[in-house]
Parts: structure tokens; C-alpha cells; sequence
């Protein structure tokens, strides 16, 4: 999370090796789309340092998915991004139910996408 005092880090060792992850899914879209959703909603996003500036945002997504690798060695989970641009909701979660039914093909509630 980005917060006035600096980038802070998602998750701590300690959560991360308690879990049973077989997989983790990164869900992330464009920077200048995250610019955009944010000026929809300034009231939200206020408290960030420099919110809407499409640089910091790629430099949090850097760190957020090398973050994201980490957790995923620790974890020995596989990992998986999905590209979230604007109006590709749908998409986004067909991607998400794909990856849900090849980690999860037990789970009978899942939907086909």
C-alpha cells in the first residue's frame, strides 16, 4: 500500500508461511487506468502520497509483483496475473474462474467461464 510515509509491504513472513496457497493471483490494470478510476474517487484515494501520479503507480506495481514472486517462492505457489483495463471486467473474471477450476478442480460451485 502506498500511504503518506511510504510504500508499505502487503503481507509480513509470518502471514505468508501460515497459509496453504497453491496458487496466488495478481489482479492489476493499466497505470493510466488506475489514474483514472482513482479520479473518480479522490475522496478514496486522498490519504495516498502523490495518487495520481502514473509513475508512482508503475513503480508500486513493480514492487507490488516482485512482492507478489516472493510470496509466491515462499509459498511454492504457482503465480498468476490478470490484466484488469477498464471495461474488461469481464475478461478479468473468465481469467480468474479459468485459473480457480485448474487450482481448485474439486470446488463443484465454481462456474463455467
Amino acid at each position: 500500500m502506498d500511504t503518506p510515509a511510504g510504500f508499505v509491504p502487503s503481507l509480513p513472513f509470518e502471514c505468508i508461511s501460515l497459509l496453504n496457497l497453491d496458487a496466488i493471483i495478481l489482479l492489476q490494470a493499466p497505470a493510466a487506468t488506475v489514474v483514472e478510476r482513482r479520479q473518480k474517487n479522490e475522496r478514496k484515494y486522498r490519504f495516498m502520497r502523490d495518487w495520481p501520479n502514473r509513475e508512482r503507480i508503475e513503480l508500486h506495481q513493480s514492487l507490488l509483483l516482485k512482492a507478489t514472486l516472493h510470496y509466491a517462492l515462499v509459498s511454492g505457489a504457482s503465480l498468476e496475473w490478470i490484466d484488469n483495463p477498464s471495461g474488461g471486467l469481464d475478461a478479468a473474471i473468465e481469467g480468474f474462474l479459468v485459473i480457480l477450476k485448474i487450482v481448485a478442480p474439486t470446488l463443484d460451485t465454481i462456474p463455467d467461464p
